[in-house]
């Protein structure tokens, strides 16, 4: 049953069934919901994951406690910085890079704290930034900010969801980091708790110009076997021709499955 199963796919078929799995694109997680271009996936960074910036130089002055309980019931949930706050130091406050897989789409961010809307300017505010240097050569940092908010509620404890415009920021990792930044008005009551992103993998977009003759850019499997060819899946079945409609050998599933999982396994491997 195994080989006859193998051996009825045909090979365009295999490019978009390797594409829905996300056999591609694992990056080590290994929960249900890694798999697929389909499935919203979770990064979350606690408060203590940030670190003080004056915007200049990173400082030691992070507070960290639980609200009302100081800091020393050792639970840290919850962060500010005594000499960043956004009244002094405008460029200052918590930051973090967002830590979000190359080519994945960020939807959005969800942010927990606590506000007591009392500060002047009023709330706990964010914002992130893109900082791209050139992908190989060396050259002046490029910024820009892609998503900013506030929380327009307090005082209290919030969450808020922000999404990212035009349907959320392709992550660029070849060249750019994604730096969130966090400011609050210090002397006051606000604090972050943490940070959740929200993406998604999605499919590389297929190039201008086919790479086969027997897939045209208008082939129903199109994108999703140009995109097994780009990440080094497969080469087709000449230089020319990718031969879709063929079946699949076991062989050949093995190749594809070794490559796709980049596997490198080795028998005198022990804990």
């Amino acid at each position: 049953m195994f080989k006859t199963t193998f051996t009825n796919i045909a090979v365009g078929t295999l490019g978009s069934l390797f594409i829905a799995t996300g056999v591609m694109a694992q990056d080590g997680a290994d929960a249900k919901s890694a798999f697929g271009d389909k499935n919203v996936q979770f990064t979350e960074h606690p408060a203590f994951d940030f670190v003080c910036w004056d915007g200049n130089n990173q400082t030691d002055n992070m507070d960290t406690a639980a609200h009302g309980g100081g800091s020393d019931d050792g639970r840290y949930d919850q962060a500010e910085c005594s000499n960043a706050d956004s009244s002094n130091y405008p460029d200052g406050g918590l930051i973090k890079v967002l830590k979000v897989p190359h080519g994945a789409l960020m939807e959005g961010i969800r942010i927990w704290g606590y506000d007591d809307g009392v500060a002047p300017g009023g709330k706990i505010r964010w914002r992130v930034q893109k900082i791209c240097q050139p992908s190989f050569g060396p050259g002046e940092a490029t910024r820009e900010t892609v998503m900013t908010d506030n929380n327009p509620s307090g005082p209290g404890y919030f969450s808020r969801y922000t999404m990212f415009p035009n349907d959320g920021e392709t992550i660029d990792k070849r060249a750019c980091y994604y730096l969130l930044q966090v400011q609050e008005a210090y002397n006051d009551e606000h604090y972050l708790q943490k940070v959740r992103v929200q993406w998604r993998r999605q499919i590389a977009p297929p190039p201008a110009v086919a790479t086969f003759f027997d897939v045209p850019e208008t082939h129903s499997f199109y994108k999703e076997i140009e995109a097994l060819v780009g990440s080094g899946i497969t080469g087709g079945c000449s230089t020319t021709n990718y031969c879709p409609d063929d079946t699949l050998t076991r062989g050949q599933m093995a190749a594809f499955l070794a490559r796709a999982l980049g596997i490198n396994y080795s028998s005198t491997d022990s804990n």
